[in-house]
């Protein structure tokens, strides 16, 4: 059978077929880089401080995987007609339940320069991802309009990037992005679900919604499959200079006595190195009417109780910055089955529905 890209162009991959281009490294001003650890100064890309590799308080998941570039934006302005990309990805990723685009792609979301209604444009991705493919790929998206524009490109949730080139039209300019209403980041921290899985490309993740809806910059510490609410993890959390700190984390394979021992100590840990800023408890996404499984949904009902007692009790202790949102309404009124990919993580309909049930708890929260 024929490729489908020959049946259908529609779904090739954009190629950079312009000859006057001239590619600048993403690293370089002024170029601006969000929701990593000191990137420029590095010239690495990594959600966390080097030295936490190699912390053995840290679970092996978190080690292995904070080097995927989950919540990393790429920001600028310029007067190009077209932006080009060429990146180069870290690792081959075999994600059966996600596309291509989802964990390894990146994606261009522009507006007029100034502005901040950014609008997604265009997939980078590779062509496909085997151990024999060319890491390096490209992408190519050209302006509808003319005149300056800002351009925010999501880097890949589920994958890391060792380099990332923009190549824009000779003789023009790059200009420093416009600036966040909200400077200090929004820091998210849980699993799966948080990292982006399985989000069809980067910016449908919630965390990346929420920042466009209400322009904040923002650090996403979702760790697949490893969000154990380490002490070193949550001293980590209390190092960071940050506006609100959403904590949407669940029993991650332990029993719920035991989460109900980690749970309130690795709160407690955050609030006391930020006594004063907002912080947000979401319990784990559920599907209220469409039970399956006995032992999940008891599970789902009692760690769900974990984190309403520990609002309960630092609500009682006078903790009056802590806002809480129940699982069970991260996913709407209804259709709950259309809003994941397996019964867990969720596909853009659920990210969507679950950063329009946070939304206004997080404005207010942020004074919005």
């Amino acid at each position: 059978m024929k490729d489908i890209r020959d049946i259908d162009p529609n779904f090739k991959t954009a190629k950079i077929s312009e000859t006057d281009i001239g590619f600048h490294n993403c690293m370089e001003q002024p170029i601006a880089i969000n929701g990593l650890h000191c990137p420029q100064e590095l010239g690495m890309f990594l959600r966390m401080p080097p030295e936490y590799i190699h912390c053995q308080g840290l679970i092996e998941g978190v080690r292995q995987l904070i080097h995927h570039t989950a919540g990393g934006r790429i920001r600028f302005a310029t007067d190009s007609p077209y932006v080009a990309v060429m990146a180069e990805l870290s690792e081959v990723v075999q994600a059966p339940h996600n596309s291509i685009a989802g964990h390894s792609g990146l994606d261009i979301y522009t507006c007029r320069r100034g502005c901040h209604d950014y609008r997604f444009r265009k997939i980078i991705m590779p062509d496909k991802l085997s151990e024999d493919a060319d890491r390096y790929f490209e992408g190519f998206y050209r302006f509808s309009e003319a005149g300056e524009h800002e351009v925010m490109i999501h880097l890949p949730l589920y994958n890391g990037v060792n380099q990332v080139h923009i190549g824009i039209k000779e003789g023009c300019s790059l200009f420093a992005p416009a600036a966040y209403e909200i400077p200090k980041p929004v820091c998210f921290y849980g699993d799966s679900i948080t990292q982006g899985g399985c989000a069809s490309h980067p910016g449908n993740n919630y965390p990346h919604h929420l920042s466009r809806w209400l322009n904040c910059d923002f650090i996403n510490l979702g760790f697949s499959g490893s969000a154990g609410g380490e002490p070193e993890m949550a001293d980590y959390i209390g190092t960071l200079d940050v506006s609100a700190i959403v904590i949407n984390m669940d029993l991650r394979g332990y029993d719920i006595e035991e989460f109900a021992r980690y749970y309130p100590r690795f709160y407690a840990r955050i609030r006391a190195a930020h006594p004063d800023i907002p912080i947000i408890l979401a319990s784990r996404g559920a599907f209220p009417k469409e039970r399956r499984y006995a032992p999940k949904t008891r599970d789902f009902v009692l760690s769900n109780r974990v984190v309403m007692d520990t609002c309960q009790r630092a609500w009682a202790s006078g903790d009056e910055n802590l806002y809480y949102i129940d699982g069970e309404s991260l996913f709407g009124n209804g259709d709950h089955d259309a809003c994941t990919v397996d019964g867990t993580h969720p596909n853009d309909l659920g990210f969507y529905r679950m950063a329009e049930r946070i939304r206004p708890v997080l404005a207010r929260a942020l004074g919005k």
